[in-house]
């Protein structure tokens, strides 16, 4: 059974945000919800109060410094996963928040060992 998902585009209102809103609409249990970019910080933090996304992602070209607005949004909206696409590079980069309690150094080592791999090449 697949599980429901709710996805936030931010990024301007181009081809890019359309076609990302397109390719992911054939997950019939995902809602994706677009929010231009030209709105800013508020606009986008609207949206995310009012549906709670499991995901953000980001157009990297649309913004100055996406850098500053990842570490806003895990910091506001730590339960979400954000997902800065850059189409030059082909990368994504991926985000998310994780609180874990150090009981001693092992806590460290699995963390490091459990870290993901990189999917490229």
């Amino acid at each position: 059974m697949a599980t429901s998902k709710t996805i936030v585009i931010f990024g301007s209102e181009n081809i890019f945000s359309a076609s990302i809103k397109v390719l992911l609409s054939v997950k019939a249990d995902w809602e994706i919800v677009s929010v231009c970019n030209k709105n800013g910080w508020e606009a986008l933090n609207l949206a995310l109060e009012a549906v709670r996304p499991d995901t953000v992602v980001i157009h990297q070209e649309s913004l100055e410094d996406p850098t500053s607005l990842v570490m806003r949004l895990l910091q506001d909206h730590p339960a979400v996963r954000v997902i800065v696409i850059n189409l030059e590079s082909n990368l994504m980069d991926v985000y998310s928040k994780q609180n874990i309690f150090a009981q001693g150094i092992s806590n460290l080592f699995q963390v490091i060992e459990n870290a993901p791999e990189s999917l490229s090449g």
